[in-house]
């Protein structure tokens, strides 16, 4: 999958999650995005940068975030780009966030988890429940920011459960086009270490996969990289991440230790 193609699919997905529910926008010009949920948290209200981003379009990208508390994730290549946001109140992280993309199914992964589509709202409302844990995320807000987007019929959430059939993982894939957009893949720490992560999402993408499906395509966090590796994603991009008002118990948790 090409950079572009890749940028374009990613804004697309967080379109759909965090641009459709009550009160949010999806808005775009010439080399970005924003999906903005106008809730005031950092990771509910996400911008993209593509590889035709210019320093105009940070300025235009800003005046549509407002005052908001955002994160902007950004093409390697748009140095430009990030040193005008800088203008606006925006830090760039330290550590790169690999644009990561897979062009067939992996294989599943045999581990002691029920693996399935959340079905009903209660099932959906667990799914909620454990993204906001995981995420640092408060519940309501992010009921508000993407409850919608929980319900509507583009997004698939897949949900793993242990042998006390508790829910442990989620993962949110929705197709764009022809591609299988992962989002929201969350276990939340008290879970972490027992494999469930990654064979929800192996089991996930398997079943979803069929021939009209070229590839999946997920923007990986720091510490994410090494899993998403071993079920065949490879990096089409290394994105730098512009943020304004994020919680840095949060950017710690992802991997990012710092500004600069």
């Amino acid at each position: 999958m090409d950079r572009m193609r890749a940028w374009q699919g990613l804004a697309a997905l967080e379109a759909v999650v965090h641009g459709t529910g009550e009160g949010a926008r999806a808005e775009s010009g010439a080399g970005w995005f924003a999906a903005i949920s106008g809730v005031a948290n950092a990771e509910l209200n996400v911008g993209c940068a593509t590889p035709q981003a210019t320093a105009a379009s940070a300025g235009e990208i800003a005046r549509a975030l407002g005052d908001l508390p955002a994160i902007v994730f950004t093409d390697s290549q748009a140095v430009a780009f990030r040193a005008e946001l800088a203008a606006f109140g925006f830090e760039v992280a330290d550590t790169v966030e690999p644009l990561m993309a897979c062009d067939r199914a992996p294989a599943e992964v045999r581990a002691p988890y029920r693996i399935d589509v959340a079905h009903t709202s209660e099932e959906r409302a667990y799914a909620l429940d454990l993204v906001a844990e995981a995420h640092q995320i408060d519940r309501a807000l992010l009921q508000q920011a993407s409850g919608a987007a929980a319900e509507s019929e583009r997004v698939r959430i897949w949900l793993a459960r242990d042998e006390l059939d508790l829910p442990v993982s989620v993962v949110w894939i929705i197709r764009v086009g022809s591609i299988l957009g992962v989002t929201e893949m969350m276990t939340p720490q008290r879970f972490q270490g027992r494999g469930a992560g990654r064979a929800l999402l192996a089991a996930a993408l398997a079943r979803s996969w069929d021939d009209t499906i070229t590839d999946a395509l997920l923007l990986s966090t720091p510490a994410g990289r090494r899993l998403y590796q071993s079920l065949g994603f490879v990096a089409v991009d290394e994105s730098l991440t512009c943020f304004r008002g994020s919680d840095e118990d949060v950017l710690a948790a992802i991997g990012q230790g710092g500004s600069s």
